[in-house]
């Protein structure tokens, strides 16, 4: 939320304070489990790549046991996927192209097996992977994961699709124009899901895109349930 001088530095901060309060046990090790997937997703929303694949490379081989239930390991898929394929566009090293596809193979085996809340990271997975080959119809591939997020209310999700999509447009001289408006998108979905400091490091990259542009910050509260507490602080 924006409340932390590096927001992808986990080692620090009140939940390492926290587990202070608490006496080391054997199963220590799945806190650390815990920081490296929850800071491989942090990074990915700040394009941080070299981090995110460093907690990739002490996650990918982690036997998930019982967890394969959870959402947990359908969003570690995801990230896999997304890390590998941004490492192949810049290394071309092989491995991480197969490895890719080897996430997003699971990523589908999940979704033609009735998980709904997948398909959209699915599609998104697949745009990405073509883009490694081709410039030719794959900004559409890319607006049809943007949409299924947004219908589906997975706010975060649609950030990160129009920022992805964003660096697509990037990447093709002839779509350039079009980046500047799903750069807005993203940052507009990130502050409405509260992600603050996401948001703000966006604008701090590009900030030519936002000139004239006002952050959710210092626009008028609105009343709608975007800009309402998913919690109440009380109880958390």
């Amino acid at each position: 939320s924006g409340r932390s001088k590096d927001p992808t530095n986990l080692e620090v901060g009140d939940a390492m304070e926290q587990k202070k309060l608490f006496k080391h046990s054997s199963k220590d090790h799945q806190w650390r489990e815990t920081l490296d997937s929850y800071g491989m997703q942090l990074s990915i929303y700040f394009d941080e790549i070299e981090k995110a694949t460093e907690c990739y490379e002490m996650l990918k081989d982690v036997e998930m046991g019982l967890m394969k239930a959870s959402v947990v390991h359908h969003v570690r898929l995801f990230c896999f996927s997304l890390i590998c394929i941004e490492n192949f566009r810049t290394t071309k090293l092989r491995r991480f192209k197969s490895e890719a596809k080897k996430h997003m193979d699971a990523l589908r085996d999940l979704v033609e097996n009735g998980a709904i809340n997948v398909t959209h990271k699915l599609q998104l997975v697949k745009a990405e992977f073509l883009s490694l080959s081709t410039m030719d119809d794959v900004l559409p591939k890319y607006e049809m994961a943007i949409k299924s997020a947004s219908r589906a209310g997975f706010l975060h999700d649609g950030a990160l699709y129009n920022y992805l999509c964003a660096k697509f447009c990037l990447r093709n001289d002839s779509l350039q124009d079009s980046a500047d408006n799903y750069l807005v998108q993203s940052c507009e979905l990130y502050e409405s899901w509260g992600a603050m400091a996401v948001a703000s490091s966006i604008r701090s990259r590009h900030p030519d895109v936002f000139v004239g542009v006002l952050s959710m910050s210092h626009k008028r509260a609105s009343t709608g349930h975007r800009s309402r507490s998913h919690f109440r602080g009380s109880i958390t």
